[in-house]
């Protein structure tokens, strides 16, 4: 659903925490333009709910919702469909949680005694690749119109555009200026270190801990301002139990975002400019 808003809520880096990310969805008001700046599983232990939640909110009438990839996302869909491209030992090691997340332990321990799987990755084992194969047939036929969903999502672009600012999971080539886009197909999901300063237009990524960009604990859990054109918002949510929110209201131009955690229902704005 594609309407004019005028409030724009922006998150990153759920990594399977669907707890964290309800509580973050509280904060978004109706009609307003959700974006969603990747990286929604691997971490966590409820990948596959936060996938589940994303294709229900992409058919919410009373939201705006746009999805992009991030590396882990991307990591996610080569290891079901091209697993040659996806990193050495994914499904063994930081991908483990995510598809653990598609099966119950029954199924699960029935899949491992099937392909003659010695222990898993939890133990120090990695997975053979009959048990990988079996693992990734079962999730694309357990689940067929999420995964379709999930796949149409991976063709997308990697970032979105306003008249304003920039939104992107990782980030851009800044140095090529107005002429970004033709350079910043590995940057969009992969870019390291973190960029700060001026740009045309202000930046609104994830990707990295932000107390990991200012080498400050206080950010832990926390959107961080550069002061200039840059917001990040990976609130490392696999330990802090955050998923930070920044909104812009363009009618006033003005960003803030929301300290949490949130008791008795008293809401806090921290404003930025």
């Amino acid at each position: 659903m594609v309407f004019k808003t005028f409030s724009f809520y922006a998150m990153s880096d759920i990594h399977g925490n669907y707890d964290a990310f309800d509580r973050a969805l509280r904060f978004v008001e109706s009609h307003a333009t959700l974006v969603l700046l990747g990286d929604y599983v691997d971490g966590g232990p409820s990948s596959r709910q936060v996938l589940e939640k994303l294709f229900q909110l992409d058919f919410d009438p009373t939201l705006s919702t746009i999805f992009l990839f991030g590396n882990h996302d991307e990591w996610f869909y080569q290891w079901l469909h091209t697993p040659e491209l996806a990193p050495t030992a994914y499904a063994s090691q930081i991908g483990w949680s995510t598809i653990c997340s598609f099966f119950g332990p029954v199924e699960l321990q029935t899949v491992l005694m099937a392909t003659a799987q010695t222990g898993t990755p939890q133990t120090g084992y990695a997975l053979n690749h009959v048990c990988e194969d079996e693992l990734r047939r079962r999730i694309l036929t357990n689940y067929p119109e999420l995964m379709a969903w999930w796949t149409a999502k991976f063709e997308e672009k990697r970032y979105f555009e306003t008249e304003n600012q920039i939104f992107v999971h990782a980030g851009i080539a800044e140095n090529l200026g107005e002429y970004w886009q033709y350079d910043s197909t590995d940057l969009f999901t992969k870019k390291y270190p973190a960029t700060i300063g001026d740009f045309s237009k202000t930046i609104i990524a994830g990707h990295i801990h932000t107390e990991k960009i200012t080498n400050d604990q206080h950010d832990f859990g926390r959107v961080y301002w550069d002061g200039h054109s840059h917001f990040y918002l990976d609130g490392h949510t696999s330990d802090s139990g955050i998923v930070p929110v920044l909104r812009y209201r363009s009618i006033i131009d003005r960003y803030d975002t929301f300290k949490q955690p949130v008791q008795n229902n008293q809401v806090k704005l921290c404003r930025f400019k």
